[in-house]
């Protein structure tokens, strides 16, 4: 089975561009040093397009970067909330168009296990290894815990996954774009409703028992 990675990223939104871009590079480095033959891409969900300069230096060492671009709907909406709940939608939203598109468009043609890490973290090869001896029949996580944001804030959500690191094989590909259509709509609503729901709340809301493998010593550190 072939492995493909994919980096969400908000890169040109952060404090310290800078910093977030070598944090970026330093996760492309550990999935590069854990399994050389792996793909690797990024999504970025930032409303700013990531600086030309910051996008050749990361196109030196992955395959592609595809840019997220929010639909008139969530513009209207965006224009009233903080930077942070802008970042909690959009991380959905373009997640649900990314995987939308490689279902739509066959871009995994071979059975791939897609590993999701977050700019920011490192795995190492242990990690790697078990997540390729895992099932490959389900949605790999680390056990859930318990709900960071306050049950009135997700609208009854009391646990979250961790989506610091998770993995799918493609065969789920057409599922998991179902649960991100989903979760993009709630997370809507939920802001509408001044609440809030990210991704790792709406995963644990929409992801049916059955399809979850939890892997309990699934980490993934902080560079």
């Amino acid at each position: 089975m072939r492995t493909a990675f994919i980096i969400p990223t908000a890169i040109s939104q952060a404090q310290d561009t800078d910093q977030a871009l070598q944090q970026c590079l330093h996760t492309i480095k550990s999935i590069q040093t854990t399994s050389k033959q792996a793909g690797i891409g990024i999504v970025e969900y930032a409303n700013q397009t990531m600086p030309a300069q910051a996008q050749e230096v990361l196109l030196d060492h992955i395959s592609f970067i595809a840019a997220y671009q929010q639909d008139t709907k969530t513009q209207a909406l965006a224009a009233n909330l903080n930077p942070a709940q802008i970042l909690a939608l959009n991380h959905i939203a373009a997640l649900t168009w990314f995987f939308s598109v490689c279902a739509t468009q066959n871009v995994f043609p071979e059975p791939t296990q897609i590993i999701v890490i977050e700019s920011g973290m490192t795995i190492d090869t242990s990690t790697f290894e078990q997540l390729q001896k895992s099932p490959q029949d389900k949605f790999i996580f680390a056990p859930p815990s318990k709900a960071s944001l306050s049950s009135e804030q997700t609208g009854g959500i009391v646990l979250q996954l961790n989506t610091h690191l998770w993995a799918f094989s493609s065969d789920l590909l057409s599922d998991l774009v179902t649960i991100l259509d989903k979760s993009v709509h709630y997370s809507y609503e939920r802001l509408c409703q001044d609440g809030v729901a990210d991704l790792s709340h709406t995963l644990f809301k929409y992801i049916h028992s059955s399809q979850l493998f939890f892997l309990k010593d699934l980490t993934a550190r902080i560079s």
